[in-house]
């Protein structure tokens, strides 16, 4: 695992350096973004009673409305862990079982809006988000998400980038599924 984030790693500062010396063209409206990260759950009970963080991957299609302001449809799956299991006992403390949740995972769907305050920065740009989507869990139910963060993306050349962001959603489930992910990845324009 540790090998293949280098080789990514490697890959992404490649291609910036290639495409720092390629001719200027318009830039494109449209951009790829694909990123992993970290899952961690917030909710109240039960959600955190059974799940444990755990892995995040997302992609989407971002197209840029003026020079500060885009949207994206992004799509993100996410995995968490599940509680360690124990051995149960009867009264008596003599074991009789073993208990344990397996993980859970949140299939998503969202539609962002990106706000850069700073749109004229040329290597270093803070940005903030903010959307609706809908989310559907394997042990909590489906329902309208909500999410909002911040990050920031470092140009590596004319058509690459390299980002990291914090995100937190809220998920309009009977249980109020809430996680935040820490996600850093690549766009391509």
């Amino acid at each position: 695992m540790r090998n293949a984030i280098i080789a990514a790693v490697f890959c992404c500062l490649a291609a910036g350096m290639l495409e720092a010396q390629a001719p200027d063209r318009r830039r494109s409206r449209f951009s790829l973004l694909f990123n992993s990260g970290l899952a961690v759950p917030v909710s109240p009970d039960p959600v955190t009673d059974v799940w444990r963080p755990g892995i995040t991957m997302g992609a989407a299609v971002r197209y840029r409305l003026t020079r500060g302001l885009l949207v994206d449809a992004y799509f993100e799956y996410s995995q968490f862990a599940g509680v360690s299991p124990r051995v149960v006992t009867d009264d008596q403390g003599a074991p009789i079982g073993i208990s344990g949740v397996r993980g859970g995972n949140i299939y998503a769907g969202y539609l962002d809006a990106i706000w850069y305050p700073f749109p004229g920065a040329r290597s270093l740009s803070p940005y903030l988000m903010g959307g609706i989507g809908y989310a559907t869990s394997n042990q909590f139910g489906s329902g309208v998400s909500f999410p909002v963060g911040g990050g920031l993306l470092v140009m590596m050349g004319r058509r690459t980038a390299l980002f990291g962001d914090a995100r937190y959603v809220f998920t309009n489930t009977p249980n109020s599924l809430r996680y935040a992910t820490l996600r850093a990845g690549v766009t391509f324009r």
